[in-house]
């Protein structure tokens, strides 16, 4: 450690030898008179800088506090024109001086007379202030007369003067703060992300503004397709969600503000929507893909076996398929039945889901799920934890000892049946098409029969407990065994052995089929040419009609292929109908209640008239029904001509609005769901379409209106359209014109939004109120408590939120949108479901992949992005896709109307097979340039290359959803990104470039002169092999304000490049230097060759002169391409399959950040996603590319074993699309061939 100290002299002090106690001594005159006799130089001195030498680096125990400007005195040694500092430095007082002065004398030590204290001595002044002499007040300076060099300060500052931080430390320390000079000069830019915390989902963006770096947290607004990596494909979400890519849940993440992450790579569940033959289940295979498994094509034989986890099954082949769809080793142990030939799992009790499992000792145990498939599948437990699938809720409830149950399908809080309490046990609420439905739990094909109390033999408990889920009936075991009577009972055609009340066995027919929809797709086909809704009610027909009918196939009958039944409406020869055989006089409790609020005298009658109305009628409590009493005097046995009695009285309520026709004593009608009056005859303020009632709507519904786009909450009566202010659009005021953004006071131009800065600019919404903060930006405060009960029943009813979300009641909903001032309102009444447009149009758009066209249906502006039209919404009309104005069609897609001549315009298509030059004789020298490109789709190439005479080409390029201008080798990128049009001109004077692109201009210098004539324009593409080409429309182009017409350009063809081939033998490499290429945020590797030995290192890229330096390698291993790399936290790499030798292969390696691709002869083999924590690669300075072998051991010690010298033959290797210059040579000889590489071999 060196220390520079400062008296009238410059002396480096070097720190050896320091106590490591850290003490303050005390200068008692003992200790001074030592440092006398031991030191060669006493001095005072001032620090002015402190530093480390690296080469024998120690840091004394007490240097951090020292600090540039402390005075101290240092006792010294000199041992070979070197001072040494052996003791502690001494802080500086008047005691001390005197203690040094009478030793240095040889005197006695005299006390210094006391003396009156002066003000200023009382107390010690902070930094940057000094001790008024008359107030003894320490005052920080008011201004800085002299001005020095800028220094940095202690907070990442850049100061003018060593004075303006004095005057900054001065005020900071009144705060508690501490400030000093961290360095001379102006800090050093940091990362200003570093320091800003961004929430879910949000991505961190730099932009610099006069010369500041400043970030912002923002969502992603566009996520480009990358095709086949694995940054745009599936992932699954923590929540059990699908997405399009990983950047679409980062944009639901950072809307919906939820903090979600990837849980997997893929679909949650791969087997969702994958089709297996029929007999076969679906399961995850090598690498999470869907395989059918598990055939179900098993005999009735009875050949009982038990097997090694303790059941019994019917045959061998019903235990195999046990086994299979378990995911079980489960083998025969005896034949014949568990109980009979003495199962050790007998007199196990295994509880909390485990299985018993017989060990080859003979002994048996309770083992717990050991393994679960990686598939999402999101399950509510009854401990209020979210599992990722039932089988790990299985094996937390095992491992723990306590027993956890499904509460329901789907994550706890979160989706449609967090909220729906209406399924009774055993059944589990399931999210059915974003709509929740009760279902029953599945069952193993275990055979353990039992008797059930409807007289009915089980094969086993679980299928009883299904049984009377299904049918929703009390079902419970009489006793464990075949029902007495039946044993020896044969029943036919589907039907089954009850023993009735009479305790005579009987054969019934299944009457209790759950009901489908005939466009569910559960529909068969029958033998008797008749299509029935399910297998089930094909059962129940040919049972009821006693013929023999069994399955033909899945689906439809011919006649009944192009016919789509209602509701519960089964189809035959050709028509619909509702088949019921209810009972004439069933019981009264009986009775249920229906939605609609007619109490039907059976679950049958219920079914028929969800049949007769094409629409299903939920069932609902006693209380619902109780001001609507039905009866039913004249029901047939096919029940197809019902006649509702309703009661009428006198209270003139609306029979649209209100609940029956029965009023309170002041003459109140009970009236529905968001309906108001006396009489119930119109719906609450702020609520709309009480004649939607009459159309089956079960409650007037929420206007929904924009809480920032619409003038009032509000909406017309008839249509639900609200009035909109500040040039919003759309029937619920939702949306902006293109360039607009909504905000507090509706669609305000993106570039003039600012964020308030106090309550005068700052709008409150959903009653909260703006307070004023001196210290940072105003807030608004929210009221504590919500009351809503004017609005009658609806109040507390569960409410659609725009946001997509259900929330409890409608307090929840404007408390949550008040806490965070969004624009969220109701939209419908009830869980999310269809009524609800705006968040089925949100689903669509999730799900919907078909591509949106000029008159597509639309509800935002990025939807019609991809045409460059506008989401337009015209009286009387849908929302579609449409032209905005100043833009007309042309090829399917908006252009922009120019204000040229007709025939001035160019309208020339580009696309990936044509090439286009101008040719213009006049061409020669220009200066100004102008032209407008429509982008088909976002694929990166060269707009317009212009050739020089001096060979500083002018290139015009898209890049990363910028605009690139390349002179020559330099470069400059636009400051905005663009999406699918490009409008630029340019201008050049010698050195200085200006481009105005979408109406932003941009300044650049270049080093050189841009002044040299023009050989070619190529339009489209760079004229280069392989060539960079843009699936585009060039709308018009002019050079030098003088258009070019489409006479002007012609076609080309230009030949490859033939490629020179390269033998390796012997140790022979390739040395590059110095190729200065940016890899940093992605890498494309592309190499033609042929091999002749099954390992070889085709090449290696570093800096050798860094050990700790990134690098990339390829290399062949056991004839397998290995792509290996470091990106600086960790070793990853990524392999194909085997490939022949002696024969030509190309691979390509993609990288973007962390996702790595591999294609071997054109199909992709591998995509890796890296575990690295660093996402960049950099091999920047001093790099060195090998080809064919790494010389010396200058290869990282990681990698060592892939330097293999490679033999074979190389043809072609481009890092970049930039082709490395390979030349033919010989492996004995050395050679220069070029200024940027060596070639060398060893002899």
């Amino acid at each position: 450690m060196r220390l520079t100290a400062s008296l009238f002299i410059f002396l480096w002090v070097t720190v050896w030898n320091i106590d490591g106690s850290c003490l303050k001594p005390k200068a008692t005159r003992s200790y001074v008179h030592s440092l006398f006799e031991n030191s060669d130089v006493i001095l005072a001195g001032i620090i002015s800088g402190i530093s480390y030498r690296v080469d024998s680096l120690y840091i004394e125990p007490c240097a951090h506090r020292l600090l540039a400007s402390d005075v101290r005195i240092f006792a010294l040694t000199n041992q070979q024109g070197t001072f040494l500092l052996d003791a502690p430095m001494i802080r500086v007082s008047l005691p001390v001086f005197d203690t040094f002065y009478t030793i240095s004398r040889k005197q006695a030590h005299r006390k210094r007379r006391r003396t009156k204290q002066a003000i200023c001595e009382a107390s010690l002044c902070p930094f940057g202030s000094k001790c008024g002499l008359k107030t003894g007040v320490c005052e920080c300076k008011a201004k800085c007369r002299v001005v020095t060099d800028v220094v940095c300060g202690s907070d990442h500052v850049s100061y003018s003067s060593f004075c303006h931080l004095s005057v900054r430390s001065c005020v900071l320390a009144k705060k508690g703060v501490r400030l000093r000079v961290a360095s001379k000069g102006p800090c050093k830019k940091r990362n200003p992300c570093e320091d800003l915390r961004c929430g879910p989902g949000e991505d961190c963006v730099v932009n610099q503004i006069n010369g500041i770096l400043l970030a912002q947290c923002i969502c992603p607004t566009q996520c480009p397709n990358y095709g086949d990596s694995v940054e745009s494909s599936p992932v699954c979400s923590s929540h059990g969600v699908d997405y399009q890519s990983s950047c679409h849940l980062r944009h639901h993440a950072c809307e919906s503000k939820t903090n979600i992450t990837v849980k997997f790579y893929g679909r949650c569940d791969p087997c969702h929507g994958h089709k297996c033959p029929n007999g076969q289940t679906c399961q995850l295979g090598v690498d999470r893909r869907p395989e059918c498994r598990c055939s179900e094509q098993c005999s009735m034989n009875s050949a009982h076996v038990c097997g090694t986890d303790g059941k019994t099954y019917m045959n061998e082949c019903f235990l195999k398929l046990a086994a299979c769809k378990e995911q079980k080793d489960i083998i025969v142990w005896k034949r014949g039945n568990c109980n009979e030939v003495g199962s050790p799992c007998e007199k196990m009790e295994c509880g909390f889901w485990g299985s018993c499992v017989v060990k080859p000792d003979r002994t048996a145990e309770c083992e717990c799920p050991s393994k679960c498939e990686d598939v999402m599948r999101p399950v509510c437990a009854t401990n209020g934890e979210t599992f990722d699938n039932e089988c790990e809720m299985k094996k937390k409830s095992c491992e723990t000892k306590s027993m956890i149950k499904v509460k329901h399908q789907g994550t706890c809080g979160i989706g449609v049946c967090a909220t729906f309490n209406s399924c009774k046990k055993p059944q589990v609420c399931v999210a059915v098409d974003g709509k929740p439905k009760c279902v029953c739990p599945s069952c193993t094909d275990e055979l353990k029969e039992v008797c059930g109390s409807d007289g009915i033999t089980y094969a086993n408990e679980c299928k009883l407990r299904n049984a009377a889920c299904m049918t929703q009936k009390d079902i419970f075991v009489k006793y464990n065994s075949v029902c007495e009577g039946c044993k020896d009972k044969k029943c036919d055609f589907y039907s089954t052995c009850v023993v009735g009340d009479n305790h005579k066995p009987e054969c019934k027919c299944p009457d209790d089929c759950p009901l489908y929809e005939m466009s569910q797709g559960k529909e068969v086909c029958g033998t008797d040419a008749v299509t029935y809704s399910s297998e089930c009610h094909l059962r129940k027909s040919a049972c009821h009609q006693k013929k023999f009918i069994v399955m033909a196939f899945e689906g439809k009958c011919d006649e009944c292929l192009h016919v789509q039944c209602r509701y519960g409406e089964e189809c035959r020869g050709g028509v619909c109908i509702c088949s019921y055989n209810c009972p004439a006089n069933p019981p009264l409790s009986a009775r249920i209640c229906g939605e609609n609020g007619v109490l039907y005298p059976s679950l049958c009658h219920l079914q028929l008239a969800s049949c007769q109305k094409g629409a299903p009628i939920s069932e609902m409590p006693p209380s619902h029904c109780h001001s609507a009493q039905t009866s039913f005097p004249d029901i047939g046995d096919g029940g197809a001509d019902h006649k509702l009695a309703i009661f009428l009285d006198a209270c003139e309520c609306n029979r649209v609005g209100s609940f029956g026709h029965t009023c309170d004593e002041a003459g109140q009608c009970k009236c529905r769901p968001g309906v108001s009056g006396l009489k119930c005859d119109h719906c609450l303020p702020s609520f709309w379409g009480i004649h939607l009632i009459a159309q089956g709507a079960l409650s007037c519904r929420p206007c929904g209106c924009s809480a920032f786009g619409s003038a009032r909450s509000d909406c017309e009566q008839t249509t639900g359209k609200c009035e909109c202010r500040n040039g919003a659009l759309g029937d619920k005021c939702n949306l902006c014109p293109n360039g607009f953004m909504m905000a507090a006071e509706g669609c305000v131009p993106t570039t003039d939004y600012k964020t308030p800065r106090d309550c005068h600019s700052l709008r409150c919404f959903h009653g909260a109120k703006c307070v004023p903060s001196p210290a940072s930006f105003p807030d608004c405060v929210c009221p504590q408590t919500c009351n809503m009960d004017r609005l009658g029943v609806v109040a507390n009813m569960t409410v659609c939120g725009s946001d997509g979300t259900t929330y409890s009641n409608l307090c929840e909903l404007k408390m949550f949108a008040c806490k965070h001032q969004m624009d969220v309102v109701p939209v419908s009444m009830g869980i999310c479901d269809d009524e609800s447009f705006e968040v089925l149009d949100r689903l669509q758009r999730e799900q919907n992949t078909e591509e949106k066209r000029l008159g597509s249906p639309c509800s935002r502006h990025e939807e019609c992005e991809k045409l460059s039209a506008q989401c337009i919404t015209r009286p009387g009309r849908k929302s579609v896709c449409d032209c905005g104005e100043g833009w007309r069609s042309h090829q399917g897609i908006c252009v922009e109307i120019f204000k040229k001549r007709k025939y001035d315009q160019l309208e020339l298509a580009t696309d990936l097979k044509s090439d286009w030059f101008v040719l213009r004789k006049d061409v020669t020298r220009f200066s100004k340039l102008s032209l407008h490109i429509h982008l088909k789709e976002k694929r990166e190439g060269t707009l317009l290359r212009m050739v020089t005479e001096d060979k500083k080409d002018l290139e015009i390029v898209h890049e990363n959803r910028r605009i690139v201008i390349k002179v020559g080798k330099a470069r400059v990128e636009s400051l905005q990104t663009i999406a699918y049009n490009v409008s630029l001109e340019l201008k050049w004077r010698r050195n200085e470039l200006h481009f105005k692109l979408n109406g932003e201009i941009q300044k650049h210098t270049f080093d050189g002169v841009l002044d040299s004539s023009a050989k070619k324009i190529f339009l489209g593409s760079d004229g280069k092999w392989p060539r960079s080409r843009l699936n585009a429309i060039i709308g018009f182009l002019e050079i030098d304000d003088v258009p070019v017409r489409i006479a002007d350009v012609k076609p080309f063809y230009m030949t490859p490049e033939i490629s020179r081939i390269v033998k390796f033998k012997e140790n022979g490499y390739l040395k590059f230097e110095n190729l200065n290429m940016d890899v940093r945020e992605k890498t494309f590797v592309e190499i033609a060759f042929k091999p002749y030995r099954t390992n070889g290192l085709l090449f290696y890229w570093s800096v050798p002169s860094d050990p700790h330096t990134d690098f990339i390698a390829f290399a062949m291993i056991d004839a397998k391409p290995h792509f290996v790399y470091e990106l600086g936290s960790g070793l990853s790499y990524i392999r194909g399959e085997p490939i022949p030798l002696n024969s030509w292969h190309t691979v390509r390696i993609e990288r973007f950040a962390k996702d790595v691709s591999m294609y071997v002869n054109g199909t992709l083999a591998k995509k890796y996603t890296s575990q690295s924590k660093n996402a960049h690669l950099d091999i920047l300075k001093n790099d060195v590319l090998f080809v064919g072998f790494v010389p010396n051991g200058v290869i990282s010690h990681k990698v060592r074993k892939l330097n293999v010298p490679f033999e074979g033959e190389l043809q072609e290797l481009r890092i970049n699309e930039l082709p490395i210059n390979l030349i033919s040579v010989s492996s004995y000889k050395k050679r220069e061939a070029s200024d940027n590489y060596i070639l060398a071999a060893n002899n």
